[in-house]
């Protein structure tokens, strides 16, 4: 089995347990890229037809909105991401997902996952939880931007990772959040 999927393979198993058959099955067809800072992984318009893991890196997706660029998510290593509504309905993406820092991502395409989805249960198993996790994600997500005041959404930011306000530009991470530069940079001086 590849080494350099132990990080996957940890991250899937924290859902459920895979069997070992399943593993191999995966490895056998987990491709792997290298991404450089500022280059594009899925561009808007284009059908997300791969779920990625990203072993090593940062990434963001984010969209357009009266001509200004929002971030939807920023993606740090050790995990899954998906412009969700394109892979799930295999249509086309409303939003960009580029790499924020040299990325280094393995990926299986939508086609071979749901192959293996039914060849394999405990995978299945994964891919609910997994899309479970991304619903309440999104869910508390949308809350917070509705209901939860500016400072709160960045000191709950630093508190979940903390690790990224230094490795992201404060613009994304405005964005992310809600709000203009101009408040965040407030807030933080505050």
């Amino acid at each position: 089995m590849k080494e350099n999927l132990i990080n996957l393979f940890n991250l899937l198993d924290s859902f459920y347990l895979l069997h070992q058959d399943t593993k191999l099955a995966l490895a056998e067809i987990i491709q792997t890229k290298e991404y450089k800072n500022g280059e594009i992984i899925l561009s808007q318009g284009d059908t997300n037809k791969h779920l990625y893991f990203l072993e090593k890196g940062l990434v963001r997706a984010f969209y357009y909105k009266d001509e200004k660029e929002l971030t939807s998510w920023i993606f740090p290593e050790n995990t899954l991401f998906i412009s969700v509504y394109s892979f799930l309905t295999q249509t086309p993406s409303f939003e960009t997902i580029e790499a924020i820092e040299d990325c280094k991502i393995h990926f299986i395409s939508y086609s071979k996952l749901q192959e293996l989805y039914n060849l394999h249960l405990d995978l299945n198993v994964v891919g609910r939880k997994l899309t479970e996790m991304y619903y309440i994600q999104m869910a508390e997500r949308a809350t917070n931007l509705r209901m939860i005041d500016s400072k709160t959404r960045y000191e709950n930011f630093i508190k979940n990772y903390p690790n990224l306000i230094n490795r992201t530009p404060l613009g994304y991470v405005a964005s992310y959040l809600g709000m203009s530069q101009e408040t965040l940079s407030r807030i933080r001086r505050s």
